[in-house]
C-alpha cells in the first residue's frame, strides 16, 4: 500500500486481514469500525478498534494490525496542518467513538437514519474524500 499522503486529508473504506507487519508513516491516520473489531499495537500499546472504539496513529508512530472474518473501517490519512488542532488526540491511541461521530459513519456509509448537518457534511466530503 502507498503511503504517501498527497492531499491534506484522505479518506477511505478498508478490510484487513491476519498480521500486518509494523511500519509507519509520516502523517496522522485515525481508523473508524464500520464491522468487526480490528487487533492494533501502537508504539507498544495494544487495543482495539471496535464499534465503541476509534484508534490514533500518529505520524512516526509504528504499528501493526490484524483482524479476522468479516470487517470494515474508514481510515481517514490526515495532514499535519489539518490535525494541528487535534494534536492532543494522539495522547490517547485508543479513543471512544461518540454518537456523532457514528451518525458520520453511517453518513458516510449511506447508512444515515437522518439528515446530517450540512456543514458537518461538507466538512467530511469536501476535506476527507479527496483522492
Amino acid at each position: 500500500m502507498d503511503h504517501g499522503l498527497t492531499a491534506p486529508a484522505q479518506l477511505s473504506f478498508r478490510r484487513y486481514g491476519q498480521d500486518a507487519p509494523p511500519h509507519a508513516h509520516a502523517f496522522d491516520q485515525i481508523v473508524l469500525p464500520r464491522r468487526g473489531v480490528l487487533e492494533m499495537e501502537i508504539d507498544g500499546r495494544g487495543g482495539r478498534v471496535d464499534p465503541g472504539h476509534a484508534a490514533i496513529v500518529g505520524p512516526g508512530a509504528r504499528h501493526a494490525f490484524a483482524a479476522s472474518g468479516e470487517n470494515l473501517f474508514v481510515v481517514a490519512d490526515i495532514g499535519s496542518a489539518l490535525m494541528a488542532p487535534f494534536e492532543r488526540l494522539r495522547d490517547r491511541p485508543f479513543a471512544p467513538v461518540t454518537g456523532a461521530v457514528r451518525g458520520l459513519l453511517d453518513f458516510l456509509a449511506g447508512e444515515a437514519a437522518a439528515p446530517i448537518d450540512s456543514g458537518v457534511a461538507i466538512l467530511w466530503t469536501r476535506c476527507c474524500c479527496a483522492a
